[in-house]
């Protein structure tokens, strides 16, 4: 009898549909169904409590408004990312509670009458692109700044203490309210704490006293530290500390190696920071799964070892130099669109996320990608060619990609008229060596070259093919020569 769960977690599934599963489940307060193949909306209870609903990364068309608005009254977060929406049902207005709708990566083209505060916020937020002058937010007299008093505060306390969500977002606050650590018995049970948007400067150390805390938001403050405390919370999955003050150093304790956090967390929300590198804790966050680094200074990506990053499925960056190494990792999302980069042409960014990532992955040579295999987190060391079983092809077009070279099992079959390779003109051990080096040198040079004329926008055609085509050559040569040495 599960008609009293709270929390189900069914992300990472196969699941297609759950028609008539959770009519009875009217306690249900947290539902996260990511990364299925859901191709119809889920059939509410009818006396609905839910407070979050994950539906991102499926195959959505449509929404079923009658079974949505049985939230209305409790759901403040829908989550509909990356799905094949076209249009937003008019029910969504009706839910009057909701705070965070997250709706990217659909077919949408309008947003449907009675949205006029949405629209007014999509203006408004984030940076604006360089010589585009932003709106000034519409200000609304009759629209006053909510203020917390001392009755709801208590209320929501004792409504905390049984539902064990606190929600004490845009209350104004200047500092967590007093009343608030004295409660053990809610402390103890706390799962949810939302306290975004209040202008808090501080974090009590006592936040280490939520021992059962499994999301934590802490958005849109004056944050310039953390507690260390945090760092004990050994249920915490989700920090979002989106729109601070906070820089590198701010994370040094928080994500330190073999706390209780870091083999924990699954979600790492700082975006609109002052980071200016990747915090190198992060590599420490054995199960992260998402990270969101966008909208900061950081200058480069190379501080970190994306190869530890074994879990991460999610990667959002910004104004930044893409490392050839994603094209190794097994990505699901990559956002990286508006960046001022040169790496990857946006041609390629809009075919997806397979395209770009073998993109990536064919700019590097086989001993980068024997490097990158026999980094310290693999669990044995790996050949290019094991590198390659447990990183699979990405999904191209039937026609070949000119220029690009996969890096299958098979060596590919060389060109007519091509000198035979170092291996057969080998007389001693002595000379295989130093005739390998000279030619895999030389190669390598030819490969460089290649690339950067490539990158001249100003080449024809007909000049850009035939580069192609002798990069293509190049490659081809680099990864028969580094075959033939591990053979032989």
């Amino acid at each position: 009898d599960l008609r009293h769960i709270a929390t189900l977690d069914l992300s990472k599934n196969k699941l297609t549909s759950l028609i008539g599963c959770l009519k009875h489940n009217e306690r249900l307060k947290f539902l996260d169904l990511r990364q299925n193949r859901l191709a119809t909306f889920p059939e509410l209870p009818f006396e609905c409590t839910l407070d979050t609903l994950f539906l991102g990364f499926n195959s959505l068309t449509s929404i079923n408004g009658a079974s949505l608005v049985r939230a209305k009254d409790h759901l403040t977060v829908l989550d509909l990312r990356d799905n094949k929406l076209p249009l937003l049902p008019d029910d969504v207005c009706q839910l009057h509670r909701l705070k965070t709708l997250d709706v990217s990566n659909n077919d949408l083209s309008d947003l449907p009458p009675g949205c006029e505060p949405l629209k007014k916020y999509l203006r408004t937020r984030g940076k604006p692109p360089s010589g585009v002058n932003a709106l000034d937010e519409e200000f609304d007299e009759f629209n006053k700044e909510p203020t917390a008093t001392d009755v709801e505060v208590g209320y929501l306390l004792r409504d905390a203490s049984a539902s064990g969500t606190l929600d004490l977002s845009d209350k104004k606050f200047s500092k967590v309210p007093l009343e608030f650590w004295p409660r053990d018995s809610m402390v103890d049970k706390l799962q949810v704490l939302d306290l975004a948007k209040n202008g808090l400067a501080l974090i009590p150390f006592d936040i280490g006293l939520c021992v059962n805390l499994h999301t934590l938001v802490l958005d849109d403050n004056l944050l310039e530290t953390l507690p260390s405390s945090i760092a004990s919370l050994g249920l915490l999955h989700t920090l979002r500390l989106r729109k601070n003050n906070l820089a590198e150093a701010a994370f040094d304790h928080v994500l330190s190696q073999g706390t209780p956090l870091s083999c924990r967390v699954k979600e790492l929300d700082v975006r609109n920071n002052a980071l200016r590198f990747v915090p190198s804790g992060v590599v420490h966050l054995t199960s992260l799964q998402t990270l969101l680094l966008s909208y900061n200074a950081i200058a480069q990506l190379e501080n970190i070892d994306w190869s530890r990053l074994q879990s991460l499925d999610v990667l959002s960056i910004s104004d930044n130099k893409i490392p050839g190494e994603f094209g190794l990792m097994k990505l699901k999302t990559l956002a990286m669109n508006g960046n001022p980069q040169r790496t990857v042409r946006l041609a390629t960014i809009n075919k997806g996320i397979d395209e770009v990532l073998l993109f990536l992955r064919n700019k590097l040579t086989p001993s980068e990608i024997e490097a990158f295999s026999n980094k310290p987190t693999q669990l044995s060391p790996a050949s290019p060619m094991e590198v390659e079983a447990k990183v699979p092809l990405m999904k191209t077009s039937t026609r070949p990609v000119v220029g690009a070279t996969s890096f299958t099992s098979r060596p590919p079959v060389a060109p007519t008229g091509a000198p035979p390779l170092p291996s057969q003109q080998r007389e001693s051990a002595v000379d295989d060596v130093v005739a390998t080096t000279i030619t895999a040198s030389s190669v390598d040079l030819r490969i460089a070259s290649l690339s950067e004329q490539l990158e001249d926008h100003g080449l024809s055609a007909a000049k850009r093919y035939a580069l192609k085509k002798d990069l293509a050559k190049a490659r081809a040569e680099k990864i028969r020569e580094s075959r033939s040495k591990t053979t032989n």
